[in-house]
């Protein structure tokens, strides 16, 4: 019941102080503001149906139950709230930018497509002191509410085991929780969205050491039709607040942004245009570390750039945070062909793989203003897929960036 009360609580603060009774005095619910902008589907929102009460099993657990009040409309209206007024002031803040930052570094691996303890012993191997593992709630989650934890348990056990920081990048929704047909978007009802990330952070305390919240929301494929910073930020507060409360000791990153300043491949959101409305609503208040992506394509999408860009957004707002780059590769054509939108990699070959992640490592390293790095990925072996042109190793190819990254980060 607290973690409900938490939840319903972090939501309700957006527009309100904590109540002076504390957490047994929360109340029952919150006259909801203006959203920021209109949108048809918000106003049909419901309040969300009830799911049965979690239990903490190793395999299939429940969400959860709800608590129905109009919270969306109420977070959606933080942006609204005067800038000087921090109506979740009672949280930790994010350390603000030191002046100079050491980087770590790690790699995403497909722990659960492929066997764990291979992957771990090559990343241990090459250097890497992070493992990022995407956690898809969409894909975890039931019909009923019911989600299946197994895979996300032997990872984080298993790296925990083997002397590895972890890093959990929460994601993609499941469908029946939201109106928007797109195949990866957020929850129409930010509840449920503070109960799971409550609910993973509970069961993995100790064993993790930052999550990522959501991925990519500047893409209307990874968020829904109307790609909107500000709800962005709101279901960044929530995971923020959540953390915070259970472990602080966690580090919140907010979701890396598809490279898209020179865009026209997919429908998206510029990523400068969406980190300076997400500062402007006040977003980095809820991140320790500014979360981007630099996979490609070449100029726009390479690390150098993505850096500097962000940078300078950040520092037009007055506003700095430590960059963490959750993704960072460089794709090379599987079998002599590439995916659908990623016929650049068609001129990449495994040497410029090699040559360009030990560069990228270089330039975090030196930047002096890059937390961690994450090289995308070390083992996805999909096919010819947006995944698998970017992996390190896989049945039928092993990069010589391996060798040159374990000499790169020893």
């Amino acid at each position: 019941m607290r973690r409900i009360a938490l939840v319903c609580w972090l939501i309700l603060a957006a527009c309100a102080e904590p109540p002076s009774g504390g957490w047994d005095d929360l109340p029952g619910s919150a006259t909801p503001t203006a959203q920021p902008t209109a949108r048809a589907p918000m106003a049909a929102l419901t309040p969300a149906r009830a799911r049965p009460t979690a239990t903490v099993l190793p395999t299939a657990t429940a969400q959860p139950t709800a608590t129905a009040s109009p919270l969306l409309d109420s977070i959606l209206g933080v942006a609204n709230s005067p800038q000087d007024d921090d109506p979740l002031g009672w949280l930790p803040r994010p350390q603000p930018f030191g002046g100079r930052q050491e980087t770590e570094f790690g790699v995403q691996i497909a722990g659960c497509e492929q066997p764990i303890q291979p992957a771990l012993k090559l990343a241990g191997e090459v250097g890497f002191v992070w493992i990022k593992q995407q956690v898809r709630w969409g894909d975890m989650t039931d019909a009923s509410g019911r989600v299946n934890w197994e895979c996300i348990d032997r990872v984080v056990s298993a790296a925990h085991r083997a002397g590895f920081k972890v890093m959990l990048s929460v994601t993609t929704a499941p469908a029946w929780m939201r109106a928007a047909r797109t195949p990866y978007g957020p929850p129409d009802d930010l509840t449920a969205w503070g109960e799971f990330i409550a609910a993973l952070v509970e069961r993995y305390r100790g064993s993790f050491h930052a999550l990522e919240a959501w991925n990519e929301p500047n893409l209307s494929a990874e968020w829904d039709e109307y790609i909107d910073p500000v709800k962005y930020r709101a279901l960044l507060a929530v995971a923020y607040g959540v953390v915070k409360y259970l472990d602080p000791s966690v580090m919140v990153i907010s979701a890396g942004l598809a490279p898209t300043a020179e865009g026209g491949r997919w429908a998206h959101m510029d990523d400068r245009d969406f980190l300076r409305r997400m500062i402007e609503a006040d977003g980095l208040r809820y991140a320790d570390c500014l979360g981007a992506h630099a996979n490609g394509p070449p100029g726009e999408g390479e690390l150098g750039a993505v850096l500097e860009r962000y940078w300078a957004v950040m520092a037009e707002a007055g506003e700095l945070r430590p960059v963490c780059f959750t993704e960072f590769g460089y794709s090379v054509p599987v079998q002599g062909r590439a995916p659908k939108g990623f016929e650049w990699v068609m001129a990449h070959t495994p040497e410029g793989q090699a040559e360009a992640l030990a560069r990228y490592v270089e330039q975090a390293r030196l930047s002096a203003r890059v937390k961690l790095a994450v090289v995308f990925n070390l083992n996805y072996d999909d096919g010819v897929t947006p995944n698998s042109i970017a992996a390190l190793s896989r049945a039928d190819y092993s990069s010589p960036a391996l060798a040159r990254l374990k000499a790169t980060l020893r």
